[in-house]
């Protein structure tokens, strides 16, 4: 298992200097942050949007899981970098740790004109990205609304669904794959293993070979380590350009 780069290692440690005073990262992890960690080992990829309600396990869930999806969403972007274009969709936000980390690794290679929208159902997940966001100066346009719901004909930005595959209803990979000319800018996912499998697979089966998947596993620096609350970082990720 290979390092993950000192490069990533710095954009992650600087963008921990910025966020350390953020209340939420302030706060030591507590039983109820151990159990929802728990929670989503065991059942997270089996959880559906319509029954789960982040609202009230926003900052819990962020103390948990926003660094270690950072990680993932800076190795990720960095090794495709060149997916992103000049504006990028993020559906089902969280905190906004992938648009945090594409705005960095943007601004790291001076390139600073990305224009970021949010959108999530959850307006504490949002308020939290708006704070998060606000710290680092990064501009963002932030909807709560659910994404098939927004009256798109076209999406011409890099769309980007991180963990939001696992939550939808059973249909939705049919519905993606039926609208996939709409994503003009292409998108990109980063979810469980399994469910990469299951949408390359289904683009395959269906006659549409623009879909590739990625694999990448890095074991990581204690002081990241203890953050992420892991030894190491497994990205499984997919992205189509049409």
């Amino acid at each position: 298992m290979a390092d993950i780069n000192r490069y990533i290692s710095c954009v992650f440690d600087e963008i921990r200097d910025e966020l350390e005073e953020y209340y939420i990262f302030k706060e030591k992890i507590k039983i109820n942050d151990y159990l929802l960690k728990i929670f989503y080992e065991m059942w997270g990829k089996y959880a559906k949007a319509s029954k789960l309600d982040y609202n009230p396990i926003a900052s819990s869930f962020n103390k948990v899981y926003f660094w270690k999806n950072l990680l993932k969403s800076l190795i990720f972007f960095d090794k495709f970098y060149d997916l992103i274009g000049n504006s990028i969709l993020d559906v089902g936000c969280g905190a906004a740790p992938v648009s945090i980390a594409i705005t960095k690794l943007m601004k790291k290679r001076k390139e600073e004109n990305l224009s970021v929208s949010l959108i999530d159902k959850s307006k504490n997940q949002l308020r939290i990205a708006k704070d998060i966001t606000q710290i680092m100066s990064i501009n963002v346009k932030s909807y709560t609304e659910d994404f098939f719901e927004m009256p798109y004909e076209n999406y011409s930005e890099l769309v980007i669904f991180s963990y939001f595959f696992c939550e939808q209803r059973r249909d939705f990979l049919k519905i993606l794959f039926n609208n996939r000319k709409k994503f003009s800018g292409g998108f990109a996912f980063i979810d469980y293993r399994d469910n990469i499998v299951k949408i390359e697979k289904y683009f395959r089966e269906n006659g549409d070979n623009g879909i590739e998947s990625v694999f990448l596993n890095y074991s990581v620096p204690k002081i990241i380590s203890e953050l992420i609350h892991d030894s190491e970082v497994n990205i499984y990720g997919c992205l189509y350009r049409p």
